[in-house]
């Protein structure tokens, strides 16, 4: 796009190309000039793809995109946790702690279906927030009750997990999921 602006004071040539400002000129008149650039910079800044990484709006494809990535790769790690203690409980092999005082077998069925069965759903989007419950629960009892007088490198996981946890029982699965495809399509903003 070219233009030319020609006034008594001020003759510059501009020519826009590709989002760059590129000026010729014959300066009689700086101020006016620099009202000018001053103005082309501006309306460049709204065209201009280098600014919208600073944006505040919200991508809602992003969004969605990156709760389908979270989901499959929390679910799929906090399996690797979950399937070694179902396999325990296959081979009959029942010894697990008691962190809350319910017993150790109770306690070992609870972690499974929590590891394994809610990380199943996690990964699906079915009843995330249902799922995420029970795995907020269980990483709360790994963090603060059976890691807590460990140091916070061997609790880090268990808070970084928590905190997913957290993010899909406030935010939901996402449109990538089974929970949208069976209602949320007319509750949510996705």
């Amino acid at each position: 796009m070219n233009f030319r602006v020609i006034n008594k004071n001020l003759l510059f040539d501009i020519e826009i190309f590709q989002n760059t400002i590129v000026l010729a000129t014959d300066i009689r008149n700086r101020g006016c000039m620099a009202r000018c650039v001053t103005m082309l910079i501006n309306h460049n800044k709204q065209n201009n793809p280098m600014i919208k990484p600073f944006s505040t709006r919200v991508n809602l494809t992003g969004v969605n995109i990156w709760l389908l990535l979270a989901r499959l790769c929390v679910g799929a790690f906090m399996l690797t946790h979950g399937i070694p203690k179902l396999q325990n409980i296959l081979a009959g092999n029942m010894k697990f702690a008691d962190p809350i005082g319910i017993g150790a077998t109770p306690s070992l069925l609870l972690v499974v279906f929590a590891e394994v069965i809610c990380s199943i759903l996690v990964i699906l989007g079915l009843a995330t927030r249902f799922a995420s419950i029970s795995l907020i629960i269980n990483m709360a009892v790994a963090a603060f009750i059976v890691h807590r007088n460990d140091p916070f490198g061997k609790k880090e996981l268990a808070l970084l997990f928590l905190l997913f946890y957290l993010g899909f029982l406030i935010i939901g699965a996402g449109k990538y999921s089974i929970d949208h495809f069976f209602g949320g399509k007319s509750r949510g903003r996705y």
